[in-house]
């Protein structure tokens, strides 16, 4: 029979490979913003990552949405906007102030006039890697920003410049070929786009209507109107392909299995 010492090298070896795999493991998932949420508005949406079960949030990851809008001019900043939930296959779109009604713009994130955008606050650190529109209408270019800076980030009161203190582009999505770039009509297509390459990791995500203000790559000055169905994550750690410990987990048991050594030799020794 093993010793209670060695019982409890291999407990305590287990436990810290549990942890390590733990924190190492959290799934690629997907949070549905056409059918899901509460309250949006009152500028509040509650969704999570396995989606809404007639009308009933279910999973551990959620995310909470808010719109905001800021004007054209130089030194404007933003204000809150109203978060629109447009349903199934469509998605998100946000009224500002002094808007109104059902045409567009009124109904979509865009960048007529003022440039909208959302705001997700997720429950933990996610990697976003993809955004899928359901509507479009004219251009479909979007802006991808997310907090890496301390504290508890703002949106109220920052102007399009101000705004990238603590908040890190990711970057522009869309036509990145102003020459080619044409108006389209109205599409209910879904519209999916692989972003954040870079991996990027924060629980605090802006995806807005494209704006040259905020820095990066020059799109075209066309429109944009969209409406946000659904966003997704990766996973965060790839595995080795070999199956081998990764170097961080094989140095926490060495460290445990020293530990032990090291404590039995003592205990030995005091007898």
């Amino acid at each position: 029979m093993r010793s209670s010492t060695q019982k409890q090298i291999a407990k305590s070896l287990a436990t810290i490979a549990l942890a390590v795999m733990g924190s190492s493991a959290l799934a690629a998932s997907t949070w549905n913003l056409d059918s899901c949420g509460v309250g949006t508005g009152t500028n509040n949406l509650r969704s999570l990552g396995e989606g809404c079960v007639a009308g009933t949030n279910v999973g551990t990851n959620s995310v909470h949405a808010a719109a905001y809008s800021v004007g054209s001019s130089a030194g404007n900043t933003f204000t809150a906007a109203t978060l629109l939930q447009h349903g199934s296959s469509y998605g998100l779109g946000v009224q500002s102030g002094g808007e109104s009604g059902s045409n567009v713009p009124q109904h979509t994130m865009d960048n007529s006039g003022q440039t909208e955008l959302i705001a997700f606050k997720f429950d933990s650190n996610v990697i976003l890697s993809s955004v899928t529109l359901g509507w479009t209408s004219s251009d479909s270019d979007f802006t991808l920003m997310a907090y890496t800076g301390a504290g508890t980030p703002t949106v109220t009161g920052k102007t399009l410049g101000t705004l990238a203190a603590g908040w890190s582009l990711v970057g522009n999505y869309g036509d990145a070929d102003p020459i080619n770039a044409t108006a389209a009509g109205n599409s209910n297509a879904d519209v999916t786009t692989t972003v954040n390459s870079a991996n990027v990791s924060s629980s605090w995500w802006i995806i807005s209507a494209y704006n040259s203000g905020y820095g990066g790559n020059a799109l075209d000055s066309l429109t944009d109107y969209i409406k946000v169905m659904t966003v997704a994550s990766r996973d965060p750690v790839t595995p080795p392909p070999t199956g081998v410990p990764e170097p961080g987990s094989l140095a926490l048991m060495g460290a445990a299995l020293m530990g032990f050594v090291a404590t039995r030799r003592r205990n030995k020794k005091a007898i």
